[in-house]
Parts: C-alpha cells; sequence; structure tokens
C-alpha cells in the first residue's frame, strides 16, 4: 500500500524513507524535498546515526546473551501457542441467535386489530348509502310541523303589518293636525328620535 507523503507528518515520512518503505515516485519526491530543505537533511542524518548506533548496540548485545532456550524449544512453544489459540477461538460458543418475532408479543395483536380497523373505515366509506323512507308517523309529524310554521309566519307577517299601519296612520294624523303637509316630508325622509330609541 503506497504512502500518501502528503498526508504523513516529518518524522513519519522520515521513517519510512529509512526503512525503503517508499515507492519510488515518492522516494524520488522526497529526495528532491531534501536537496530543497537542508534543515530536513540535517535532522535526517542525526536520525540515521541514531539508527546506526541503536542497531549497533542490539548486535552487540545479541551476540553476549545467550537465548533462554533453544530454537527448536521456541519453535515448538510458539506452535502449541498458535494451536491452542486456534483451538480455543473455534470451540467459543458463538453468540446465541434469537429465535423468533424481533417485537414484543403483545405488538402482533395490536398492529392486526389495527389494520382490521383501517380495512372496514375504508371499506365503509366507499359503502353506497341510499336515502331512507321515512315512517308514516313521521311524515305526519313532519306535516304537522310545517303547517304549525307556516301558520306562525302567516300569523307574524300580518300583526306586523298591521301594527306597522296603525303606528304610521297615528303619526300622519298627528302632523297633518298639528303643522300641516310640509312636516309629513320629515317623518319620511328624517326618522324620529323617539322611533330610534
Amino acid at each position: 500500500m503506497p504512502a500518501q507523503l502528503d498526508n504523513l507528518d516529518r518524522e513519519a515520512a522520515m521513517m519510512l524513507y529509512l526503512a525503503g518503505e517508499l515507492e519510488p515516485a515518492e522516494r524520488d519526491a522526497y529526495e528532491r524535498r531534501l536537496a530543497a530543505e537542508p534543515q530536513l537533511a540535517a535532522e535526517l542524518q542525526q536520525v540515521r546515526q541514531a539508527h546506526a548506533s541503536i542497531t549497533a548496540e542490539i548486535e552487540h548485545a545479541d551476540s553476549r546473551t545467550r537465548l533462554p532456550a533453544s530454537e527448536g524449544v521456541v519453535v515448538r512453544r510458539v506452535s502449541r501457542a498458535i494451536g491452542s489459540w486456534l483451538a480455543n477461538r473455534g470451540a467459543a460458543p458463538a453468540a446465541p441467535v434469537k429465535k423468533g418475532w424481533p417485537l414484543p408479543w403483545w405488538s402482533y395483536p395490536t398492529a392486526v386489530a389495527a389494520s382490521l380497523l383501517v380495512g372496514f373505515l375504508v371499506w365503509s366509506s366507499r359503502q353506497e348509502v341510499g336515502p331512507i323512507d321515512a315512517t308514516p308517523e313521521v311524515t305526519r309529524e313532519l306535516s304537522m310541523i310545517e303547517a304549525e310554521q307556516s301558520e306562525l309566519a302567516d300569523w307574524l307577517a300580518s300583526s306586523l303589518d298591521s301594527t306597522a299601519d296603525a303606528t304610521m296612520d297615528r303619526e300622519v294624523e298627528q302632523i297633518l293636525s298639528a303643522g300641516g303637509a310640509e312636516d309629513l316630508n320629515s317623518v319620511y325622509l328624517l326618522p324620529r328620535e323617539e322611533n330610534s330609541q
């Protein structure tokens, strides 16, 4: 996987360059950067010297220190550890798989009832309802009510007409007897204060 030099910080790019982990194009770009930045080249030289001294010390310590076990013993121990890890991994109980429905038991009857209710409402809204014939008793009562209402309307109209005519006739007589015909126009054109109250 190629390293993206632009996304790395200075130290990471320097360590990849020293370890030889950069792609050829990235290595060329980093060497151009080293030529352009003398401070970066000096830091790289210090890191090279530190890396060389650490490697020399580790080799020196390895040459003087005896291994705690022979190579064959170490290989057998590592093989046994890997084998037991694989066996334990395969024998580990798998996570229990939940069987059944993922929702609580009471939600299913509720959903069925709601769907039946919605279905009934949709069905009933699409049914045609014809006119209902009235029974003879209801027809008789309605005709009686209509007759009473028309009598009441006739009585109100006639009583209002007679009252209005009588009141108007009295006012006209009073005006004619008191002042003459000129005041008659004032009755029809301007309402009297007594009538407005």
